[in-house]
């Protein structure tokens, strides 16, 4: 279910707001498990296209419990995130991206979704990356989440309001 934005002169287009969530360096991933609890877990990712990369270790937890097969899930970014006490706001830009998250399909799947974090987080170290993928493979859970829509809020100083 899709809900109107409260205050659309804030929207950001779909692009500015696939940027803002690729280039943000930490989100939220939200799920909901069996028993219908919701669960919010910080975590890193990486961004490549429509494809949303996210790892985390192979033992099962919560976050791999309300996955199971495929579930739907949401990430939330905030950037640009400073109070304005005296104007009794924030300037913020944030962006949720919605879709289907599944764990990797084979081993292929998981080192394409650990190199994508190498290179958002360690691009200068693609080799020693590569290593670390070898060695941490069987440990690593990736998980993987299709983005079927993302939509972003900005209220930063200096944003053109059309």
């Amino acid at each position: 279910m899709e809900f109107p934005m409260r205050r659309a002169d804030r929207a950001l287009g779909e692009d500015e707001a696939l940027r803002l969530v690729a280039e943000s360096s930490h989100a939220v991933l939200s799920t909901v498990d069996a028993d219908g609890e919701p669960y919010g877990v910080p975590i890193s990712f990486a961004l490549e296209g429509r494809s949303m990369y996210l790892h985390g270790a192979a033992a099962a937890g919560h976050r791999l419990a309300n996955v199971g097969g495929s579930c739907r899930a949401c990430l939330t970014v905030v950037s640009a995130d400073e109070v304005v006490p005296a104007q009794f706001t924030t300037h913020y830009s944030s962006a949720i991206a919605f879709g289907t998250l599944r764990p990797a399909r084979d081993d292929a799947e998981k080192r394409e979704g650990l190199r994508a974090l190498v290179r958002k987080y360690a691009p200068d170290h693609m080799e020693a990356g590569e290593r670390y993928i070898d060695a941490a493979i069987d440990q690593t859970s990736v998980l993987v989440m299709e983005v079927d829509r993302v939509t972003g809020k900005s209220n930063a100083p200096g944003r053109r309001r059309d």
